[in-house]
């Protein structure tokens, strides 16, 4: 079994933007999950010690088959299971094909968290303009996106920053600022990912 720390996002980035967004420095990312990727072939077995009662969120980043204390759960790319509760939760590969996993480990939440399975085609921007809350953006396949984000209040007219490209690979994650984001596909193939909002 291979495991590797998945990338986080620049806390440099995170510092000079973080007041404009009303984040403050101390309320790093890192404090509202951790998170690493796992690639487990046939009959592989990975033990995940919860740390804290919300849970663990097991993502698929591919196709596949696998036990979760004991049931059988079969997930396509971009699907999920959420373990719930203070405890470790034992994972193990049943499928034909290996199981390549985001495993999030949840430390904190403001909210339950809310999950979209977004897919961009080349030049397409996402339609949900909402106010997010701080967001994972996980990559289902390799992608190149522009993230706008707007710093106005409701009801007032734009006031865009500077276009942050996120450049992702299968599996690689990306955190997202709290505010309303304009965030388009410029890559020359679909875009697909996943969001996971706190």
């Amino acid at each position: 079994m291979r495991v590797r720390e998945s990338a986080s996002l620049l806390l440099l980035l995170f510092l000079v933007l973080s007041g404009a967004s009303g984040v403050t420095a101390e309320q790093s990312f890192e404090e509202l999950a951790s998170f690493k990727t796992a690639t487990l072939h046939g009959g592989e077995n990975l033990s995940i010690e919860s740390l804290s009662k919300i849970g663990v969120i097991l993502l698929a980043l591919n196709d596949c088959t696998i036990t979760v204390d004991g049931s059988s759960v079969d997930l396509k790319a971009g699907e999920r299971r959420f373990v719930h509760g203070s405890k470790t939760v034992n994972v193990s590969h049943t499928g034909a094909q290996s199981a390549y996993l985001l495993i999030v480990n949840v430390r904190k939440a403001r909210q339950a968290q809310t999950f979209d399975q977004v897919e961009l085609g080349p030049g397409q921007a996402m339609e949900d303009a909402s106010s997010r809350n701080a967001t994972l953006l996980v990559a289902l396949n390799p992608v190149r996106l522009r993230d706008i984000i707007d710093h106005s209040d409701e009801g007032e007219p734009p006031r865009y920053g500077e276009a942050r490209l996120v450049e992702l690979g299968t599996g690689k994650t990306a955190w997202l600022l709290p505010g309303m984001h304009q965030i388009t596909n410029i890559g020359g193939s679909i875009a697909k990912f996943v969001t996971i909002e706190w």
